[in-house]
């Protein structure tokens, strides 16, 4: 004899407004294209998905786990990784990674000995978004990547055989509230 004991069943639209919060959907997206740059404006790191929502005024939680090289031929290096939001046409920055001179830095390595500077790795970033679009709308997500100099390259979706693979994952989840 077999027995099923739940605490509940969210329905697959997710629970009323009001009724607490419960997963509608989750689409991940990944990329293992590069892209780089050498100046400090935010350009595109190729790391792009859309989620078209079920619900009105849902939340997203946008996950990034975004893949990246930073190198100097000097003593420091640094650049940043921003989060962005496209609702027709517009885009909207959710979490600008810094990369100004005064700091703070996203990313930022510091080296005293002159010689050149090499970072790979993958920057994680969490963002609970609260776009209040009507149900049906196709919400785009990306992230972009700045350099904090023309001196420093930064570089998405670099793999490297020994140190990682090279991709990035966008993971978005449209959660009922």
């Amino acid at each position: 004899m077999s027995q099923l004991k739940v605490n509940s069943i969210i329905p697959v639209g997710g629970v009323p407004t009001g009724g607490g919060g419960g997963i509608v959907q989750t689409i991940q997206y990944n990329t293992n294209t590069q892209a780089s740059t050498t100046g400090n404006t935010f350009v595109a790191s190729g790391l792009s998905g859309s989620i078209t929502t079920v619900n009105t005024n849902s939340k997203i939680i946008v996950f990034v786990a975004q893949n990246f090289y930073i190198s100097s031929s000097s003593n420091n290096t640094g650049g940043g990784i921003n989060v962005n939001r496209v609702i027709s046409g517009t885009e909207t920055v959710l979490d600008d990674g810094p990369r100004s001179s005064t700091g703070p830095y996203g990313l930022w390595m510091g080296q005293d000995s002159g010689a050149t500077t090499s970072f790979y790795s993958r920057y994680n970033i969490q963002y609970l978004d609260s776009p209040n679009q009507a149900a049906g709308t196709t919400i785009t997500y990306n992230t972009k990547i700045a350099s904090y100099s023309s001196s420093y390259t930064i570089v998405a979706q670099v793999g490297n055989t020994q140190l990682n693979d090279g991709t990035s994952y966008l993971t978005l989840m449209e959660v009922s509230v």
